[in-house]
Parts: structure tokens; C-alpha cells; sequence
């Protein structure tokens, strides 16, 4: 008798095991947030001039659900007072550019940028590198210090968004900025390095350009480079780049290996080992007399300092720095390499 009720309780438990495993199981979110603010804070703005107090992301990966919020220090002015004022958010999967501390939202489906204008009210445009362009709706708070913006779209899942940074432009040259912020679990070393790299030779080469043509072109002045992570800290990469502003209109050619290090604000530090060759098809008189109209090349080592400098003595009288600020200059350039594809 007592053999079967203990019986009966075992099949029990067991049907009970087995209905418990065939319920459909809810997929545990995994939510991340990234929270900076204003490393300047003496200019606090007025509600017709504002200026960025801080910046608040929120991702759910399960979802695909992204949530920013941006703060001020002053209420904002109503929408008609607002009229050139325009809104931007940096989502990557990827921290820091030798400039200073950005997220790079190109060369993954990883990476976005976000923008809307003050004056003019919702949406907000999200593009998203080669994938789609989103519309977010966005408000302003009860007490207009904040500005929300939300979307979800199943295409938004399962992506690695690492670092936030936002800024804001205005009439005269007006800008704010709030410097790259990691999402929580993640640290610099988990972003994407290969874009990294790929940003800061990029980089590089258009400043070449620019230096030896005397080009005024935002990067990349050509194809990016190619690389590929080797270690946590390590590249290696390898391309080449057509300097179009240079006479002759000769080829950068890269091939070697890089290691990256970060500041605390998530500026980048390069540690290179390259061998650069600089290639014309029909050399001019200026770079070597007697092999002027045949081709010609010219090899160095790069391992410190920038590529420009590097080939100063090949036409180059002196070196120029922009006065923008990095972010301004960043915002600029990255706006119309994000487009979805056609």
C-alpha cells in the first residue's frame, strides 16, 4: 500500500515535470545603459541658446527597443524659438577616435546616428549604417529640460551598441557636446576595434591629402582600409587609398599592424608598425627628376607621429590643424557616409 502511493506521487511529480518543461519560457531581456554628462559646466544656456546638460541611453536587446533622453540646463524655449537648433545621438559598437572621445556609427549594422530639429518637432531620423532609416518619435518633458526619443523595430534585436555620445549645433557656430559613454557590462576593449583602426586610417590618409594637395576633404578621401583584430588590443591592416587631391593623383599603399590604447576619455593612442609606399603611375618631376612621367615610388617606415608628417618632404611646405572642435568636425563628416543602401 505504501509502495503505491508512492508511486502514484512519483507519476504525479513526473507529469508535472513534464508539463512545466512544454510551457513556452518568456526570453530574459538583457537591458544596457549608458549615462554621461557635460564635461563643461560654467556655460549653462538660455531657453532660446540651450546647451547640453547630459545624455541618457537605454537599449533592450531583446526587444529592440531604444530609448534616449536628453538633458539641459536651462528649459527649452518653445518649438518656434528653436529654429536651427538640431539634435544628435551617436550609437556604435565602438569607443574613441584619435580626436578625442566619439563613437564611430559607420562600417557595422551595429552603428547609428540620430538627429532631429528643435524647431521643427518630430521625427527624429535614425540611420542606421547599410541597413534601413528609422523615423523616432520624440517630446519634450513637462518642465522642457529634457527631450525623449523612443522607437522598437524587430530589426533593432540582438545588436551591440558599447558607446553613446550626443551633441547639439545652433545659429553662430553654437555647440554643445557630451563625450562618449559606455553602456554597462562593457569596457573599451570590448567594442569593435576593426572600426576603430579603420576610422583612424582613414583619418589619416585624408589628412595626407589634404596636406600634400592642399584638399580641404573630410575622410575617408578614398576606400577605408581593411582590418582584422589579432588580439584584444591588436590589428593587423592593409589597402590602399588614391590621394586625389595629390599631383599625379598617387596611391597610399598600408600593410602593416597596430595596438590601441585608450585615455580616460576614451581617446585613442596608436602604437603602429606600417610600411607605407606612395605610388604614382607617372611620376612627377618633383618627386624624382629622372623618372618624371614613368612610374615611381616612394617606401617609409611608419611608426610614431602622422602619416602626413611622415611625407612632409615629398611637396608638403607646412602642417595645418582645424580649430573646429573635434565633435563639430566628426558630426560633418560621419552625416553623409549614413545612408541605407539603395
Amino acid at each position: 500500500m505504501v509502495l503505491g502511493r508512492a508511486s502514484s506521487l512519483t507519476a504525479v511529480a513526473a507529469l508535472l515535470l513534464l508539463v512545466a518543461c512544454s510551457l513556452p519560457v518568456a526570453a530574459s531581456a538583457e537591458v544596457r545603459e549608458a549615462n554621461a554628462l557635460n564635461a563643461k559646466r560654467t556655460d549653462r544656456g538660455s531657453p532660446t541658446s540651450p546647451v547640453l546638460d547630459g545624455v541618457s541611453a537605454r537599449y533592450d536587446s531583446t526587444l529592440g527597443d531604444i530609448t534616449v533622453t536628453l538633458f539641459f540646463f536651462e528649459p527649452l524655449g518653445q518649438t518656434f524659438d528653436l529654429t536651427g537648433w538640431e539634435a544628435a545621438v551617436y550609437l556604435a559598437d565602438n569607443v574613441g577616435t584619435d580626436q578625442g572621445g566619439l563613437c564611430v556609427p559607420l562600417l557595422s549594422r551595429n552603428n547609428f546616428l540620430f538627429t532631429f530639429k528643435l524647431g521643427e518637432g518630430p521625427p527624429a531620423e535614425g540611420l542606421q549604417w547599410a541597413v534601413a532609416n528609422y523615423n523616432f518619435n520624440w517630446r519634450v518633458s513637462a518642465d522642457r529640460r529634457s527631450i525623449r526619443l523612443r522607437g522598437r523595430d524587430p530589426r533593432l534585436a540582438n545588436l551591440k551598441l558599447v558607446c553613446a555620445h550626443a551633441d547639439l549645433t545652433g545659429p553662430g557656430n553654437a555647440y554643445s557636446f557630451i563625450g562618449a559613454q559606455l553602456f554597462t557590462g562593457y569596457g573599451p576593449l570590448d567594442g569593435n576595434i576593426s572600426t576603430t583602426g579603420r576610422w583612424s586610417l582613414a583619418y589619416e590618409v585624408t589628412q595626407l591629402n589634404n596636406l600634400l594637395g592642399n584638399g580641404r576633404r573630410d575622410p575617408p578621401v578614398d576606400d577605408f582600409q581593411r582590418c582584422r583584430r589579432t588580439g584584444r588590443t591588436r590589428l593587423v591592416c592593409r589597402g590602399g587609398s588614391r590621394l586625389l587631391d595629390v599631383r599625379g593623383r598617387p596611391t597610399i599603399f598600408l600593410d602593416g599592424r597596430m595596438r590601441v590604447s585608450y585615455t580616460r576619455s576614451f581617446q585613442t593612442r596608436w602604437r603602429r608598425d606600417f610600411r607605407a609606399t606612395m605610388r604614382w603611375k607617372k611620376c612627377p618631376r618633383s618627386v624624382s627628376p629622372t623618372r618624371a612621367g614613368r612610374g615611381c615610388a616612394v617606401t617609409k617606415r611608419w611608426r610614431r607621429g602622422s602619416l602626413a608628417r611622415l611625407f612632409r618632404k615629398v611637396g608638403a611646405s607646412s602642417l595645418s590643424s582645424s580649430v573646429e572642435h573635434p565633435g563639430l568636425e566628426f558630426r560633418r563628416t560621419v552625416r553623409p557616409l549614413l545612408r541605407a543602401p539603395d
